[in-house]
């Protein structure tokens, strides 16, 4: 499996993967999984799901605590606009959000 790095973000091509390893990240636009990989640090990881992934219809995107952490250290899922989506409170949690082109539902 080939990977790119974009960002500080390790890109998996094959399975439009992008893995999370800092304390705030900002989802890519061609990705469907997003791996949290930084919750084993003090600081609250936060993802942003910016306004060009909100527009795409049908658009479906999992986000997952890899690292088991998320009980101590949530992630949060925010718009480019700040405004919470979904919080992983779970060690080894998961979410699962799709837009229908105007709003973002947790599925």
């Amino acid at each position: 499996m080939e990977s790119t790095i974009i960002n500080g973000r390790s890109i998996s091509e094959q399975n439009r993967v992008q893995t999370v390893a800092a304390a705030t990240g900002t989802i890519l636009q061609d990705i469907d999984e997003v791996r949290v990989d930084y919750t084993t640090t003090a600081a609250v990881t936060d993802l942003e799901y910016p306004d060009a992934l909100v527009a795409s219809r049908q658009k479906r995107i999992s986000i997952y605590d890899v690292d088991g952490n998320a009980g101590t250290n949530n992630i949060t899922i925010k718009t480019t606009a700040d405004a919470v989506i979904a919080v992983i409170t779970e060690d080894y949690g998961a979410v699962t959000l799709m837009s229908d082109g105007t709003n973002i539902d947790i599925v």
